[in-house]
């Protein structure tokens, strides 16, 4: 048993004692590397979203909300503590049924309003969308703010807003008439920037 063991090392002690060293150098920058020591050069392009950056606060909304002319919108709040520099990005799915009527000129719009604003940035918008089956959709930060399919979507970076809490409104409505809009399994998260 020995003699195979001293063999095996024998064999492949360069093997082992580079294992001893990465492991030894793994431990020792755990234990001693100062607090908050990433560098920018440290971490890959596109690799820290905001959700790592802050706490993500989500919304789900897994039940049918249909938006017609008699309930043009249906609203959710949620109160986000922004810290410097102001920076706040939102990211939002949902699964997407247009159900066109006569005259149908309707963009279908899932959107944020920022604190003290009557506007409303669409995360989703989709005007010649789905008619017979639900559809998931995603926000898109690289197609101004419109709704591309899951594969494109992704977290948007909004403009400033003051420091401290803040309510933002999150919006499933429509602009335009003749359709009806389904939403289903609706989510909304929000999370700090920088």
């Amino acid at each position: 048993m020995l003699r195979s063991i001293a063999t095996y090392v024998r064999r492949h002690h360069i093997g082992l004692l580079a294992l001893f060293v990465a492991l030894g150098g793994t431990a020792y920058a755990v234990q001693n590397a100062p607090k908050d020591s990433v560098v920018s050069k440290s971490i890959k392009d596109g690799q820290v979203k905001p959700q790592d950056l802050g706490v993500a606060k989500s919304i789900e909304v897994p039940e049918e909300h249909t938006i017609y002319s008699d309930n043009p919108s249906d609203e959710f709040t949620v109160k986000v503590d922004v810290p410097p520099p102001g920076l706040i990005s939102v990211y939002a799915t949902t699964e997407l049924r247009k159900q066109a009527g006569s005259g149908d000129s309707t963009a279908c719009t899932l959107g944020v309003t920022p604190p003290g604003e009557s506007f409303s940035y669409p995360l989703i918008q989709v005007v010649s969308g789905p008619s017979d089956n639900y559809f998931f959709w995603s926000s898109a930060p690289d197609s101004d703010f419109l709704g591309t399919t899951s594969g494109g979507g992704g977290w948007v970076t909004l403009p400033p807003f003051s420091e401290g809490e803040q309510t933002f409104t999150f919006r499933l409505g429509r602009i335009g008439s003749g359709a009806v809009c389904r939403f289903r399994n609706t989510q909304f998260h929000i999370a700090p920037s920088s």
